[in-house]
């Protein structure tokens, strides 16, 4: 209530201030120009406030500080997103189709792999072959012979590399011995032929001089040995391993 009032007192203040404003303008009556009276009107009269402050300036109301400080807000968040902004537009997925790889390239690739498998399966079927011939011809293997065809092998092979080894062997336990460490190596040694004879049928009647080893290429007797065991360490009881030192040094030079 107190407000009221005081609003109201306010009101007859301004009222009253309006008419002591209008008797003295009545007073002067015609003496006054009206011209100047207009002009100082428009000089006496109080500006608004919209003519007071700027516009376009800071407001001091709390409305106006609250609107202000939301406009800074949104030209922050407009600065910021116009910053923020990407520099190129983004990329879109193309719907253009990739070229399609040359089929020159694959018919080479094909190629390639179909080459490839001629030659793995040519190269096996040599292998097979030669493995064939090699077990005919009696390569890398120990087989049983008569003189006659021991001669006949001999002239076969007399214009290849071919190996030839000899065994005449009695019925002795050194002969026996020999005989079974030489089969179980005869595949250590691929380009060559091993012959296995009873020494008698070759006239060699003397036991002292047997068992004996001959070596054979180009159809010329290379290596001659006579009671063979004499070149291992222990004649009587020599191992695997002197035989196999025996034939690499005769047939790997």
């Amino acid at each position: 209530m107190a407000d009221i009032e005081k609003q109201l007192l306010d009101l007859q203040g301004l009222q009253g201030s309006d008419k002591n404003t209008s008797e003295r303008h009545n007073a002067t009556g015609s003496d006054v120009d009206p011209d100047s009276d207009s002009e100082s009107k428009r000089v006496d009269a109080p500006r608004s406030a919209e003519s007071v402050i700027p516009r376009g300036g800071p407001q001091t109301g709390v409305k106006g500080v609250l609107a202000d400080y939301r406009q800074s807000l949104r030209s922050q968040q407009e600065t910021t997103t116009i910053e923020g902004a990407p520099t190129q537009p983004p990329t879109q997925p193309s719907n253009k189709k990739q070229p399609e790889k040359s089929n020159d390239s694959s018919s080479d690739s094909d190629y390639s792999v179909d080459d490839g498998q001629l030659y793995e399966d040519y190269k096996s079927m040599r292998i097979a072959e030669m493995n064939l011939s090699a077990a005919k011809v009696g390569l890398g293997s120990l087989r049983n012979a008569t003189p006659e065809e021991f001669v006949d092998i001999v002239d076969q092979h007399a214009s290849s590399d071919i190996w030839i080894v000899v065994l005449l062997l009695n019925n002795t336990n050194v002969s026996k011995r020999l005989g079974r460490f030489v089969l179980s190596k005869t595949a250590r040694y691929p380009h060559t032929i091993f012959l296995r004879l009873q020494a008698q049928a070759c006239g060699f009647v003397d036991k002292a001089v047997v068992p004996i080893i001959l070596i054979y290429r180009r159809g010329e007797i290379i290596h001659n040995l006579v009671r063979v065991v004499d070149h291992f360490t222990d004649p009587l009881n020599f191992e695997l391993q002197d035989v196999v030192k025996l034939l690499d040094n005769k047939l790997l030079k």
